[in-house]
């Protein structure tokens, strides 16, 4: 998937391990597993933590022969003191190009080094231990970076010098005429240090013949081969001459020093044996404070959580330039240390063991887990999941928002609400606050509560090319007037009072909202103005808090291989199955939008008045029927007019606090019409449009289950669901309404031989309803196939409204429903029985069936058209 691949060593054991790719340059955090308090639990084991190469990318390995060397301990004492050891071992690897034989390696801070050259017995291929007088640098407690080790193939030309590290060139000066002598040159930093004629393509060519070394006293060392190349042929042109390199050696010349009492940083090496160095912070006090970053030793940090609970992991700095890349690597699956760490066959990555995956450690927000499973052949599938979780602004007082991780990166899904309290600014002013159900995220590119100045000739730099300035303050330093741009052009200005008395969170917020993709007037910006001051030569601000998301949306439908969800993601996406059976879980769901939302004017007991409306929401002819409606409340006495608008002041006052500002204001556009003649009708409609969907509020029950086909016998059966089951597909957000429903009576294909069936039975759940792929065939007009053969629904108790069934046979039977405000649904088949059924109250199930048994003791509630 875009951002995140999977690389398989090139041996005979299957090893394999996911990797996240940066190329863009940049100074990045290569993070560790989180110890302490994650997910509301402790990892440590009797107050210690360890990483190694599986758990923090930042260390050394080798996926292709298994090597591994590095691991710190974490022990936390009392008062959160920390003593941390660091250990790394020598372990023997071969060359990539095989033929030099092997060396010694170790993982030092993070980075691979040299540790000496092996011996191999029999051969005198192993040039570059031949050639080197010195060929065990760790016995004198020393060691050389590993620049370059690679059997990669590449020409070189006499007028094209092969570049290496640390300033070094090898070139081709020339070639003999018959093409077997090349006469080669190395430079470093322009000034040549060593040239050699080598014969690669002579007959019975040996190792010595088709290898260029360079060797060099570095320290006290003497005659180290630090560069190497194979040659695999040599050919010499009309123009220019050429070569062939098929393998690849450079080490530093400069010396690392491992010995006994060395510091690096706040770690210092106690010891150094044959084979290991062991280091701790013995001398160097560390504690675990909140929020902190602590450099533990080159390259490698510590950083803490801004949070009550101990949380903590370990990470490494990288500073990507041009030209150059990283993957970052998550925990390696298959075969490690000769023994298989799969389970069934499957390998799960998920924050803890990839770095390359989304996490906040402040709030302990991780979404995003990706499974393997390995075939027969050794082919790999692969299941990427995700999904939202809730996260507080860093600016408190704006309440919380829907976060999740996706393609290892963060997004934003959604606004939420803080009921009673009208502080939280980008939900209140957002019209559509839940872009996850428009289909689609939102990059979030800021989100702090620094405190920074801001002065009238400098405005402030966001991202994406927007800027906010201030245009003036009044001269009692309370009105702001701000501008704000994009890339030149300016696109919203606003007056805000922040230094006013008793300023309130909307008097303080800069916010400007636009419409992004599907969703409407979404808050894309905001800032926190903690006072205003108007001087003499220029005007000053100070925010104290900012928040930006990008306007440039990810569109899920383009992931369809990855099976985006359209609408709320599903926590359970089952299809094409031999047999489908969900018994005795607890499923719940949270949406990005659920609210607590008034039932007021669908309530039929308590407004009569709106009945008519009400039964045509959906429906072609709802916008006469509200039309009629305002006209019929201006004909109405003032006497009544008073009466209902005193009962729906009463009824709107206790959700004051805790409603949006937009669905507020159309509660009081309502509320005026019922005084006030001069609203134009056409304003009343749309009003009561939006109230009536805001109230039923079908689409912020998220998705917990869908079943996008028929093709299994599917048993769901004594389940608590807190959330929507969809069958045929996957629930969107523009639902089929009853009128669409209606539409398909007698076009429902009988099944002639067997069909699947389907039991819902015993569940607690909060509703069901058809799915997009079914949605699509019913618009189509055409006669629709592919159903279960028979739905049995029995003993289940459904909370809310609005639910929806399509078979060639329904059977319902005991069921029960709790919503008592709006009709319990609609079904469509060829036969249908409803038997037994209750509500407490009068709602209506509607079942289009060409054979319908409804009159067998359903209590209360009325089935029919």
């Amino acid at each position: 998937m875009p951002g995140v691949n999977i690389k398989r060593a090139g041996s005979d054991d299957l090893r394999f391990c996911v990797y996240k790719l940066i190329d863009q340059p940049g100074v990045y955090k290569i993070r560790g597993a989180v110890a302490g308090i994650v997910n509301g639990k402790s990892n440590l084991t009797k107050n210690t933590f360890t990483w190694d190469h599986q758990n923090f990318a930042g260390f050394f390995y080798d996926i292709y022969e298994d090597i591994g060397t590095e691991r710190l301990i974490a022990n936390i004492n009392e008062n959160k003191k920390l003593s941390i050891e660091y250990e790394t071992r020598v372990h023997n690897k071969k060359f990539r190009f095989e033929d030099w034989g092997s060396f010694s390696v170790i993982g030092f801070l993070g980075e691979e080094y040299f540790a000496g050259y092996m011996d191999a017995p029999n051969t005198t291929d192993d040039i570059l231990f031949e050639e080197s007088k010195e060929k065990n640098l760790f016995s004198k407690m020393q060691l050389l970076r590993i620049l370059i080790d690679n059997d990669d193939e590449m020409t070189i030309t006499s007028g094209t010098p092969l570049r290496l590290e640390e300033g070094y060139e090898l070139g081709i000066k020339s070639i003999d005429i018959d093409g077997n002598k090349v006469f080669l040159e190395l430079s470093k930093d322009g000034a040549v240090v060593d040239s050699k004629v080598i014969s690669p393509s002579k007959d019975g060519a040996t190792m010595k013949d088709r290898t260029y070394y360079y060797k060099k006293n570095i320290g006290d060392f003497k005659d180290v081969v630090i560069i190497a190349a194979h040659f695999k042929n040599a050919f010499r042109g009309t123009d220019q001459d050429l070569a062939t390199v098929d393998g690849l050696w450079h080490l530093s010349d400069t010396l690392t020093d491992v010995s006994k009492d060395t510091e690096y940083d706040k770690m210092k090496i106690q010891k150094v044996t044959q084979e290991a160095i062991l280091m701790s912070n013995m001398d160097n006090d560390i504690t675990l404070n909140r929020n902190k970053d602590i450099s533990l030793m080159p390259g490698v940090s510590l950083k803490t959580a801004d949070d009550d609970v101990l949380r903590f992991y370990v990470y490494k700095h990288i500073e990507i330039t041009n030209d150059e890349n990283y993957q970052i690597r998550g925990a390696i699956a298959g075969t490690l240390n000769g023994k298989s760490n799969l389970e069934s066959n499957s390998f799960t990555w998920n924050p803890q063991n990839f770095a390359g995956f989304f996490y906040d450690i402040n709030a302990d927000v991780g979404t995003e887990m990706l499974t393997a499973k390995i075939n027969e052949d050794n082919k790999i599938s692969v299941k990427y999941e995700t999904c939202i979780d809730a996260k507080k602004f860093e600016v408190g007082n704006w309440g919380s928002y829907s976060t999740i991780g996706f393609l290892a990166e963060e997004y934003f899904a959604g606004y939420l609400d803080t009921p009673e309290t009208a502080d939280d600014i980008p939900f209140e002013e957002s019209d559509d606050e839940n872009v996850l159900a428009d289909g689609q995220l939102l990059k979030i590119l800021i989100d702090n509560d620094d405190e920074m100045t801001i002065a009238s000739g400098t405005p402030h730099k966001l991202e994406e090319g927007y800027e906010l300035g201030i245009k003036s303050i009044d001269i009692d330093g309370n009105k702001v007037f701000l501008e704000l741009s994009k890339d030149g052009a300016v696109v919203d200005s606003k007056v805000i009072s922040p230094s006013k008395d008793g300023a309130t969170m909307l008097d303080k917020t800069y916010y400007y909202k636009k419409d992004i993709g599907d969703s409407r007037d979404v808050v894309i910006i905001a800032a926190h103005f903690k006072n205003a001051f108007r001087g003499a030569d220029q005007d000053l601000a100070t925010i104290d808090g900012q928040w930006q998301l990008s306007d440039i949306p990810a569109d899920l439908s383009e992931y369809g291989m990855m099976g985006a969800e359209k609408a709320n993601g599903a926590i359970l996406k089952i299809s094409n199955a031999g047999r489908i059976h969900i018994e005795n879980n607890d499923i719940h769901v949270k949406s990005p939008s659920v609210i607590a939302k008034p039932q007021l004017i669908i309530d039929k007991r308590a407004f009569p008045e709106f009945g008519d409306v009400v039964m045509e929401k959906g429906s072609e002819n709802f916008d006469s029927t509200a039309l009629k409606f305002s006209d019929n409340l201006r004909s109405m006495g003032p006497r009544k007019r008073k009466e209902l608008q005193s009962r729906l002041e009463n009824a709107i006052k206790p959700y004051k606090t805790s409603m949006k500002r937009a669905d507020f204001q159309r509660y009081n556009l309502l509320i005026d019409a019922t005084t006030k003649d001069d609203i134009p009708p056409k304003m009343v409609a749309d009003a009561l449009r939006d109230i009536i969907a805001y109230e039923v509020g079908e689409i912020s029950l998220a998705s917990a289950l869908a079943i996008l086909d028929a093709r299994a016998d599917t048993a769901i059966e004594r389940n608590r669901i807190e959330g929507m089951v969809s069958f045929y597909g996957i629930p969107t957000s523009q639902e089929l309404n009853q009128n669409d429903l209606e539409g398909i009576t007698g076009k429902i294909k009988e099944h002639t031989g067997p069909g699947k069936l389907l039991y819902l039975r015993g569940n607690r759940i909060g509703r069901f309803v058809i799915g997009d792929d079914m949605k699509e065939i019913i618009k189509s007009g055409i006669n629709i196939g592919g159903l279960y053969k028979s739905s049995f629904f029995s003993e289940n108790l459904i909370k809310n409204a609005n639910n929806q069934i399509v078979s060639d046979h329904l059977s319902f039977c005991s069921n029960v429903f709790e919503d008592d405000k709006y009709d319990a649904g609609t079904a469509i088949s060829n036969s249908a029985i409803f038997m037994g059924n209750y509500s407490q109250y009068e709602i209506k199930f509607i079942s289009l069936s060409n054979h319908l048994s409804k009159d067998a003791g359903n209590l209360i509630m009325q089935i029919g058209p």
